[in-house]
């Protein structure tokens, strides 16, 4: 199935914007993050299709995962 992910703000970096990406049927958002390598510290929340998603959200082909950053300040 293909997937969307979204890089939200800083999470961006020098790295694309977004891409889209081959997985297995039945993955879940967390283990989607997992194979992307990236730091868990940095992230703040995950959407699917534009609503909160946890790790255990289930994916299906065609979805959007977007990582959105921590957020600091005051």
């Amino acid at each position: 199935m293909k997937i969307t992910v979204k890089y939200i703000a800083p999470l961006q970096s020098d790295g694309p914007k977004e891409e889209t990406r081959e997985y297995q049927s039945g993955m879940r958002v967390g283990e989607i993050v997992e194979s992307l390598h990236f730091p868990r510290n940095l992230l703040g929340m995950t959407l699917l299709n534009g609503h909160y998603a946890d790790f255990e959200s289930t994916v299906n082909d065609g979805d959007i995962i977007s990582l959105l950053p921590l957020i600091n300040g005051g």
